[in-house]
């Protein structure tokens, strides 16, 4: 079986703007890291952290926020307040509820892709699937902050990265949707394991600039496009053969004026199978 392990790292700087790193021997190799290292079973991102300061830097720090990256802190409650709560091996899913947002007539041409003619949205707007999130929440009574991290992706092969890119502003109504194991203390020195109910919910509406932002830090001035290994093949065999030194520049002289692709430099080859690979329906042709 694949085995993973969650691992959290710490950016610290003092008073004259230095940045802490370390030096380890790893494998057989030396790095210079930041530091920080693996989750230990029950144990939250930020006691990792903490933890992890004090065994390599012997130093107590307190962790204060999330690095560019989007995750929302969730508060965990217990209804039996006296109850020793264990461990909780927490599982989200995330939905857009896209219905409950306006769109102006710019973000309604930007989103045609996803959802069609804005005439049709009556049929075609519907909830979408962000993301999944997991996290292992640490031993706690009555109740506890948990940092949930969210992955994000700039890849618009994915419905949610189209989505987030084509709004201008506001806010996304998002869904949580909860599942997992809680492992709590019975009072007896026995362990026992519950379900968490399939009905724990919790809405949220998430600042469109928020998501932007972290995109800007990760991506400037960029986007990120995935293609079927033999079309790049062909984009690349075009950028060579006509010494085109970037590939915005290659991509540039396959476009008319207009934004249209010059039909006299490559053709698109039809009748192909609908679907490859839930890819690209079309092929261009070099």
């Amino acid at each position: 079986m694949n085995r993973f392990n969650v691992r959290v790292y710490g950016i610290l700087i003092n008073e004259k703007k230095q940045v802490l790193v370390s030096d380890e021997f790893i494998r057989g190799n030396y790095y210079t890291k930041f530091p920080g290292g693996g989750l230990e079973f029950g144990e939250g991102t930020r006691d990792c952290l903490k933890r992890e300061f004090k065994e390599e830097m012997d130093l107590d720090v307190e962790v204060t926020d999330h690095l560019r990256g989007y995750g929302p802190q969730l508060l965990v409650e217990n209804a039996d307040a006296e109850e020793a709560i264990q461990s909780v091996a927490l599982r989200c899913q995330i939905k857009i509820e896209a219905t409950r947002r306006k769109y102006d007539a710019g973000e309604q041409e930007r989103l045609l892709d996803l959802f069609g003619e804005p005439e049709r949205w009556s049929q075609t707007l519907r909830a979408m699937l962000w993301t999944h999130a997991n996290v292992t929440v640490p031993p706690f009574q009555g109740s506890t902050l948990v940092d949930l991290p969210v992955q994000c992706t700039f890849d618009f092969n994915v419905a949610a990265a189209k989505y987030f890119a084509g709004l201008e502003g506001g806010e996304v109504p998002l869904n949580l949707m909860f599942s997992g194991t809680v492992f709590y203390d019975a009072g007896d020195s026995t362990l026992q394991v519950e379900q968490i109910p399939w009905d724990r919910e919790a809405k949220y509406r998430l600042r469109v600039q928020v998501w932007k932002e972290m995109m800007d830090i990760y991506y400037p001035n960029s986007a990120w496009l995935c293609l079927r290994r033999d079309v790049f093949e062909k984009l690349s065999q075009y950028k060579t053969e006509r010494g085109i030194p970037t590939w915005e520049q290659a991509l540039e002289s396959l476009m008319s004026a207009d934004g249209k692709p010059e039909i006299a430099d490559f053709g698109v080859e039809k009748d192909l199978p609908s679907s490859r690979n839930g890819k690209l329906e079309s092929e261009i042709v070099l």
